[in-house]
């Protein structure tokens, strides 16, 4: 579908839904998503936001996880139409402001910041706990659960997409799938009956009027708790101290007590695990979108996404049986030729 056709199906589907066209249509830049955004205005000045997906178990996952979610009073956009052979619906404008922007413009480490982080990670905790028996599995994109299958996934795409192009050191392929094994025996022994948002981070959080709204939740599947506090708290998009981490993991652990029984120790051990897997998909991540979606400023998150991985290193604990992987990361990965051609384009964003 070409961009042309895209906006008049838009168009149409707003006239069905609100008995007139739109007075005007302009495109939304997206992140790392290939879906088409556009934001269409009414003759009033009031505007929704309409989507183009390419792939319509993706939509299908994302409409029905928002009626669910919209149903248990949770800040998600609306969807006022969806029109699933074309791959296109209309939804709640939201605004621009991600907590990315916003944590931009403040102290990270300041009372006002702790105080937003409080409030997205009591809404977390809703989406996981109190949504996780609304939510229609059976809609699930590309995986109904974060388990082996969907794991090992994670793990290769960091092998093909970031070691085939930054890894310093030559390395022992069938001792890196060996670790694979390894990694994923442990992961599977949490605790996994949850919603799991699967990309909680900072751009999929926007603020309207100083509150936190979710999107990009078409990932979503069941899975444990610690992943998507982690993905959160490791926010490569973001440089949060070790200390705020801290403080906002331990918020965490408190507020989720109140609904389930957990064992802290064990819990802050499987969230350095589950942090360290999330930190790999995110490098595979940066680098598959800078090099093969030609979005280069995915780069400027790779430096701050292995800061993350060196943090995890000395605290994640699964990483002491993971020999031939740990030894890769110990190097300093990012200082390779292939980095270094683009670190003047970093360096102007």
């Amino acid at each position: 579908m070409i961009t042309g056709e895209t906006t008049h199906q838009l168009s149409r589907l707003y006239e069905r839904r609100f008995g007139a066209v739109p007075s005007q249509i302009t495109p939304v830049m997206g992140d790392g998503s290939d879906r088409h955004i556009y934001r269409l205005y009414s003759d009033t000045g009031s505007s929704v936001i309409g989507v183009f997906g390419p792939r319509r178990e993706e939509n299908e996952a994302f409409v029905s996880f928002t009626r669910s979610f919209r149903t248990l009073g949770l800040p998600v956009p609306d969807i006022f139409a969806y029109d699933a052979e074309k791959g296109i619906y209309l939804e709640s404008d939201l605004g621009d402001t991600t907590m990315y922007r916003w944590i931009c413009q403040n102290d990270a480490d300041s009372e006002k910041c702790q105080t937003m982080y409080r409030e997205i990670i009591e809404w977390l905790i809703k989406f996981q706990v109190t949504a996780r028996d609304h939510v229609d599995y059976s809609k699930c994109y590309q995986f109904p659960a974060f388990l082996e299958d969907a794991i090992q996934y994670d793990l290769n795409y960091f092998q093909t997409s970031f070691l085939s192009r930054f890894a310093r050191v030559s390395y022992d392929r069938y001792q890196v799938q060996k670790d694979f094994i390894t990694f994923i025996t442990r992961l599977v022994h949490a605790e996994s009956g949850y919603f799991l948002y699967r990309d909680f981070q900072s751009k999929n959080i926007l603020l309207v009027h100083d509150h936190p709204f979710f999107i990009d939740y078409q990932s979503g599947r069941r899975g444990a708790l610690q992943y998507d506090v982690a993905s959160l708290l490791f926010d490569a998009n973001v440089n949060l101290s070790e200390a705020f981490r801290e403080q906002m993991l331990y918020f965490y652990i408190e507020n989720v007590a109140k609904y389930l029984r957990i064992d802290d120790k064990i819990f802050v051990s499987f969230y350095y695990d589950f942090a360290t897997v999330r930190m790999l998909q995110a490098l595979a991540a940066f680098s598959f979108l800078s090099f093969d979606k030609g979005k280069k400023y995915f780069l400027k998150s790779i430096p701050n996404a292995l800061q993350n991985i060196q943090s995890l290193l000395a605290k994640g604990s699964i990483l002491k049986d993971l020999p031939e992987l740990r030894r890769i990361l110990e190097n300093d990965l990012f200082i390779n030729p292939l980095f270094d051609s683009y670190r003047a384009h970093i360096c102007e964003q």
